[in-house]
Protein backbone atom coordinates (compact mmCIF):
# COMPACT_ATOMS: atom_id res chain seq x y z
CA UNK A 1 0.00 0.00 0.00
CA UNK A 2 0.68 3.84 -0.14
CA UNK A 3 1.92 5.11 3.45
CA UNK A 4 2.38 8.88 4.28
CA UNK A 5 3.73 10.58 7.71
CA UNK A 6 0.74 12.18 7.91
CA UNK A 7 -1.28 9.61 9.79
CA UNK A 8 -1.52 6.80 12.30
CA UNK A 9 -4.70 5.15 13.16
CA UNK A 10 -5.74 2.79 15.88
CA UNK A 11 -8.38 0.76 17.34
CA UNK A 12 -11.07 3.01 15.17
CA UNK A 13 -10.09 6.42 16.47
CA UNK A 14 -7.73 8.15 13.95
CA UNK A 15 -4.46 10.06 15.40
CA UNK A 16 -2.71 11.86 12.69
CA UNK A 17 0.46 13.35 13.24
CA UNK A 18 1.62 16.40 11.16
CA UNK A 19 2.52 19.59 11.02
CA UNK A 20 -1.19 21.06 11.59
CA UNK A 21 -2.71 18.28 14.17
CA UNK A 22 -1.91 16.86 17.48
CA UNK A 23 -3.11 13.78 18.77
CA UNK A 24 -3.99 13.21 22.61
CA UNK A 25 -5.76 10.04 23.63
CA UNK A 26 -6.00 8.64 20.30
CA UNK A 27 -8.06 11.15 19.06
CA UNK A 28 -7.45 13.32 16.03
CA UNK A 29 -7.34 16.94 17.24
CA UNK A 30 -7.14 19.71 14.63
CA UNK A 31 -5.99 23.05 16.64
CA UNK A 32 -8.17 26.50 16.18
CA UNK A 33 -7.06 28.00 12.79
CA UNK A 34 -6.06 25.20 11.14
CA UNK A 35 -7.69 23.12 8.33
CA UNK A 36 -8.11 19.50 8.41
CA UNK A 37 -6.98 18.71 4.81
CA UNK A 38 -5.19 15.87 4.63
CA UNK A 39 -6.89 13.68 7.54
CA UNK A 40 -7.05 9.85 6.18
CA UNK A 41 -9.11 7.50 8.04
CA UNK A 42 -7.88 4.45 7.25
CA UNK A 43 -10.76 1.75 7.31
CA UNK A 44 -8.67 -1.17 8.08
CA UNK A 45 -7.96 1.17 11.65
CA UNK A 46 -12.01 1.59 11.94
CA UNK A 47 -14.29 -0.22 14.22
CA UNK A 48 -16.34 -2.32 11.71
CA UNK A 49 -19.33 -4.84 11.29
CA UNK A 50 -19.69 -7.28 8.69
CA UNK A 51 -16.06 -6.62 6.66
CA UNK A 52 -12.72 -8.34 7.27
CA UNK A 53 -9.23 -6.54 6.25
CA UNK A 54 -7.80 -7.33 3.28
CA UNK A 55 -4.50 -6.46 1.33
CA UNK A 56 -5.45 -8.63 -2.39
CA UNK A 57 -6.03 -5.45 -4.21
CA UNK A 58 -3.20 -3.19 -5.50
CA UNK A 59 -2.95 0.35 -4.51
CA UNK A 60 -4.93 0.91 -1.03
CA UNK A 61 -3.36 3.08 1.54
CA UNK A 62 -2.59 2.61 5.11
CA UNK A 63 -2.08 -1.45 5.56
CA UNK A 64 -4.97 -2.52 3.68
CA UNK A 65 -8.44 -2.11 3.00
CA UNK A 66 -11.66 -3.47 4.48
CA UNK A 67 -13.47 -6.01 2.12
CA UNK A 68 -17.48 -6.25 2.52
CA UNK A 69 -18.26 -9.38 0.60
CA UNK A 70 -21.83 -10.96 1.29
CA UNK A 71 -22.07 -8.32 3.93
CA UNK A 72 -25.45 -7.09 4.11
CA UNK A 73 -25.59 -4.15 6.39
CA UNK A 74 -21.49 -3.93 7.06
CA UNK A 75 -20.56 -0.69 9.09
CA UNK A 76 -16.94 1.47 9.45
CA UNK A 77 -16.91 3.72 12.21
CA UNK A 78 -14.30 6.61 13.49
CA UNK A 79 -13.67 9.07 15.78
CA UNK A 80 -12.82 12.68 14.94
CA UNK A 81 -12.81 15.64 17.57
CA UNK A 82 -12.08 19.65 16.35
CA UNK A 83 -11.72 22.65 18.61
CA UNK A 84 -14.41 24.87 16.73
CA UNK A 85 -17.04 24.58 14.37
CA UNK A 86 -15.88 23.14 10.77
CA UNK A 87 -17.52 22.71 7.01
CA UNK A 88 -15.72 19.45 5.75
CA UNK A 89 -16.37 16.98 2.78
CA UNK A 90 -16.41 13.47 4.12
CA UNK A 91 -15.27 12.04 0.93
CA UNK A 92 -15.01 7.93 0.93
CA UNK A 93 -11.96 5.87 -1.42
CA UNK A 94 -14.13 2.34 -2.55
CA UNK A 95 -13.79 -0.29 -5.06
CA UNK A 96 -16.51 -2.62 -6.66
CA UNK A 97 -17.69 -4.01 -9.69
CA UNK A 98 -21.59 -4.43 -9.03
CA UNK A 99 -24.30 -1.77 -9.30
CA UNK A 100 -23.75 -0.08 -6.16
CA UNK A 101 -26.24 1.32 -3.61
CA UNK A 102 -26.19 4.24 -1.48
CA UNK A 103 -25.04 4.10 1.92
CA UNK A 104 -25.85 6.00 5.21
CA UNK A 105 -23.60 8.05 6.88
CA UNK A 106 -24.26 9.68 10.57
CA UNK A 107 -22.43 12.37 12.41
CA UNK A 108 -23.18 11.29 16.60
CA UNK A 109 -25.75 8.89 15.84
CA UNK A 110 -27.89 11.50 13.11
CA UNK A 111 -28.15 11.16 10.16
CA UNK A 112 -25.59 12.77 7.52
CA UNK A 113 -26.68 12.19 4.08
CA UNK A 114 -25.86 9.26 2.15
CA UNK A 115 -22.90 8.33 -0.36
CA UNK A 116 -23.97 7.38 -3.87
CA UNK A 117 -21.67 3.94 -4.42
CA UNK A 118 -21.45 3.61 -7.94
CA UNK A 119 -19.59 0.83 -10.03
CA UNK A 120 -15.98 1.79 -9.91
CA UNK A 121 -15.17 -0.73 -13.18
CA UNK A 122 -14.54 -3.45 -10.74
CA UNK A 123 -12.67 -3.92 -7.22
CA UNK A 124 -9.12 -3.28 -8.65
CA UNK A 125 -10.14 0.42 -9.34
CA UNK A 126 -10.69 2.77 -6.62
CA UNK A 127 -13.23 5.57 -6.61
CA UNK A 128 -14.61 8.36 -4.24
CA UNK A 129 -17.93 9.63 -3.46
CA UNK A 130 -18.48 12.83 -0.81
CA UNK A 131 -20.99 14.84 1.18
CA UNK A 132 -20.19 17.93 2.91
CA UNK A 133 -21.18 18.09 6.83
CA UNK A 134 -21.06 20.37 9.33
CA UNK A 135 -18.75 19.43 12.27
CA UNK A 136 -19.32 21.42 15.96
CA UNK A 137 -16.37 22.08 18.25
CA UNK A 138 -15.46 18.37 20.46
CA UNK A 139 -15.45 14.87 19.95
CA UNK A 140 -17.55 12.90 17.14
CA UNK A 141 -18.13 9.68 15.89
CA UNK A 142 -18.62 9.64 12.51
CA UNK A 143 -20.50 5.80 11.26
CA UNK A 144 -21.11 4.82 7.53
CA UNK A 145 -23.77 1.79 7.58
CA UNK A 146 -25.16 -0.02 4.78
CA UNK A 147 -22.24 -1.20 3.53
CA UNK A 148 -22.05 -4.13 0.60
CA UNK A 149 -20.52 -6.02 -1.48
CA UNK A 150 -17.84 -3.32 -1.76
CA UNK A 151 -14.34 -2.77 -0.83
CA UNK A 152 -12.94 0.38 1.46
CA UNK A 153 -9.82 1.83 1.43
CA UNK A 154 -10.35 4.91 3.78
CA UNK A 155 -12.17 8.14 4.29
CA UNK A 156 -10.71 11.65 4.02
CA UNK A 157 -11.80 14.78 5.98
CA UNK A 158 -11.45 17.27 3.34
CA UNK A 159 -11.87 21.27 5.09
CA UNK A 160 -11.54 23.41 1.62
CA UNK A 161 -13.59 21.51 -1.18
Amino acid sequence: GVEGPRKLVAAGVAVVVAHNQHERAGVLIAPRGHALDDVVLEAESATQRGGRVAKEAAGFTGSGFVQFAGAKDGQLQWTVEVPDARIVALELRYSQDGDGKPVDVSIDGKAAGQLALWSTGGKLTWGWDRIPCQLPPGQHTIRIRGLAEVNVDHLNLIERF
